[in-house]
């Protein structure tokens, strides 16, 4: 009688050598052997793969099969040959830019192998080799920290180190609000100015026409950030985009969509150092009556104006679930999402009790507006996977505190400055005292309009919500 035990054994022989026959190295194989084998990165434009090799039978066919690794699909592709002598030349060229080409950021690691197909249908695998895509205009060097590692190029360690040390606090933070941990490798690829980073991007994300410059991109599949490194708020881009990993890895599964007031919302309340001017432009859309309704906010608008109302918008709500619901739920909420997909109001439904138009009425009671009329609930388009860049309006300087005189008591809601209005005057002193807590040598009690004893964003919208003019 055959034991159980020696059936496993035998059926994992036959596994075993059913993969070393399949994927035999060429090498070995009695009909094909491999000279050289090459890859060469004509970046941004294509990849050439190339390899030489003798064979004893006729080829047919030599095909590459490559894969970008976390991608799910990988792609099989005829090569072209060419006889030199009694050594055969197979080439495939990977367009990497424009048209229907594969795009791929620099820094994304790929696996490929060739295969030989004789006139009898006999087939040869080479073992598959990896290589990792690189920009080659550049002599990169990099610092790495756990799985972290920043790439940079020139005399620039120091500020890549500077970008290693905000993505590990990054993880940390985000990490424990999420309840969830990196697992796999990052690089992130730091270019000096825009016009180097410029041609790192997809033709969709290269915005200088529209207004719009990309500070960075997350590649999340891939693993890999660009960054566009050589600006006063790199900490706050370097955090934004780092969250946006940890928010992939915290949703991830197949037909997930995280909207993206969600998922830009999370990664601003991500950034370590939150600029003034997304806030500025809710405080401006308050006072004009002109809000996004959070069914319209399922995908990010175009124009830059839109834009910036946009990421204050979704920033504060976010803030709002956090700050009135608490971390655990909003980790909860992921999990849910998570074991999906699911409909973005139902998972609300199951984590606070309440759905979309819920969330932005209680939002919107907690800053002291009414609710979202009636006429403006209605759904989006949905929304998409694409990877989405972090971007300001060209030109674009967030205004530099200004710290004003002790202003006089008032009645009137947001006016700091006693002048019996609520105009641009309330406004200097409220940025002035901006992030500011008890005890901070900025703090204003009387810009601390909620009580809460920290100057922040709902002191700006209870501001906004006054506001008179300029």
């Amino acid at each position: 009688m055959i034991s159980r035990r020696s059936i496993a054994i035998a059926v994992v022989l036959a596994i075993v050598l059913l993969l070393f026959s399949s994927y035999a190295a060429a090498g070995q194989s009695d009909w094909v052997t491999v000279a050289n084998q090459n890859v060469q990165v004509n970046f941004p434009d294509d990849v050439v793969f190339t390899v030489e090799f003798t064979s004893t039978h006729p080829v047919e066919n030599v095909t590459l099969t490559f894969r970008v690794i976390d991608r799910e699909a990988s792609r099989q592709e005829p090569a072209t040959t060419e006889l030199l002598g009694e050594t055969i030349t197979a080439e495939f060229v990977l367009k990497t830019r424009g048209g229907s080409s594969l795009f791929l950021p620099p820094g994304a690691d790929l696996t490929y192998f060739w295969t030989f197909e004789d006139t009898d249908g006999n087939t040869v695998k080479t073992e598959p080799e990896t290589f990792t895509y690189l920009d080659t205009r550049f002599e990169w060097e990099s610092v790495s920290d756990g799985l972290i590692s920043a790439y940079y190029f020139g005399p620039t360690e120091t500020r890549a180190q500077t970008i290693l040390e905000t993505s590990v606090e990054t993880l940390s933070r985000m990490g424990a609000l999420l309840e969830t941990e990196l697992t796999r490798p990052v690089k992130v690829m730091i270019y000096n100015n825009p016009v180097q980073m410029q041609e790192a991007l997809p033709f969709v994300s290269q915005t200088t026409t529209s207004g719009l410059a990309t500070l960075g991109q997350a590649y999340s599949t891939e693993g890999v950030l660009l960054l566009m490194g050589f600006r006063s708020d790199i900490r706050g881009t370097t955090s934004h985009e780092v969250t946006h990993l940890l928010i992939a890895q915290a949703a991830e599964g197949p037909g997930i969509r995280i909207p993206d007031w969600l998922s830009e919302g999370l990664a601003e309340y991500g950034n370590l150092e939150p600029g003034f001017s997304y806030d500025q432009a809710l405080l401006f859309s308050i006072r004009e009556g002109r809000l996004l309704p959070i069914t319209h906010m399922t995908n990010r608008p175009g124009t830059p104006e839109d834009v910036l109302l946009f990421y204050g918008q979704s920033r504060n709500i976010v803030k709002f679930m956090i700050d009135r619901y608490g971390s655990h739920n909003m980790a909860e909420l992921f999990r849910v999402l998570k074991d999906g997909p699911g409909d973005i109001d139902d998972t609300l439904l199951e984590v606070y009790g309440f759905d979309r138009v819920g969330l932005d009425n209680r939002w919107r009671e907690s800053i002291g507006l009414p609710p979202l009329p009636e006429s403006q609930v209605d759904e989006s388009v949905d929304a998409t996977p694409t990877p989405r860049p972090t971007r300001v309006p060209l030109g674009f300087s967030t205004p530099t505190p200004a710290i004003a005189p002790s202003p006089r008591a008032s009645e009137l809601k947001g006016d700091i400055s006693g002048d019996s209005s609520v105009d641009l005057n309330d406004l200097d002193i409220l940025r002035g005292a901006y992030g500011a807590r008890v005890g901070d040598p900025t703090y204003r009690a009387d810009a601390d309009l909620s009580g809460d004893q920290v100057v922040n964003y709902i002191d700006l919208a209870i501001l906004g919500a006054a506001y008179s003019g300029p």
